[in-house]
């Protein structure tokens, strides 16, 4: 496990205990392609979730700020266990929706069916995040 795991957390976070944190467990190159594996967390009021995840390298690179427009604000990963919805309200702030499907994890068959949690974030604290997250390749 890495010593500091990569945190974002919502500007209201004293407040609503919302955040998301990615603590890089291990990488491993399988076919020539480099993957990178996490322990997820992210805690909600007084509850938290779980997972293990694990990203391609090309994932991390192609997540830039600037990929997301208010027209495409979605963010897939090869891997489906969820994926990112961002919407800027305007110079300085964004909504982020981390979002999961149910199916996927209750019986490993998509279903575009499930979850979400939403974080009010900064696009500096965003921008953070992804250099952080990229710092690990």
């Amino acid at each position: 496990m890495s010593i500091n795991p990569t945190v974002l957390k919502d500007v209201s976070f004293k407040e609503n205990n919302i955040l998301l944190s990615l603590d890089h467990t291990e990488s491993k190159t399988i076919d020539d392609m480099k993957h990178i594996y996490f322990n997820m967390i992210i805690t909600y009021e007084n509850s938290s979730i779980k997972r293990e995840i694990m990203l391609f390298e090309d994932d991390i690179l192609n997540l830039n700020i600037s990929n997301f427009t208010n027209d495409s604000p979605d963010y897939f990963f090869i891997e489906p266990d969820f994926w990112l919805t961002v919407i800027q309200l305007n110079n300085n702030d964004l909504i982020l929706y981390i979002n999961f499907d149910s199916g996927l994890i209750h019986t490993n068959i998509a279903t575009d069916s499930g979850f979400s949690i939403r974080m009010n974030i900064t696009k500096d604290s965003f921008d953070l995040f992804i250099k952080n997250i990229k710092s690990i390749i």
